[in-house]
């Protein structure tokens, strides 16, 4: 699967649940869209230092 980085944007609490970084395990703070096969957009969450790594 190839996905390409779009854009990306601070993560908006969602009712209280905690996220974690899909990279290290963190606490997450912001979420990375991917365009994965042309149509489809593949949303992560990543925290500040792992966001860096994939910009």
């Amino acid at each position: 699967m190839e996905k390409r980085l779009t854009s990306t944007r601070p993560l908006t609490e969602q009712k209280g649940k905690t996220k974690f970084c899909a990279l290290c395990g963190n606490v997450a703070t912001q979420e990375a869209l991917f365009e994965v096969e042309g149509s489809v957009t593949l949303i992560e969450k990543y925290c500040d230092m792992c966001i860096k790594k994939i910009k």
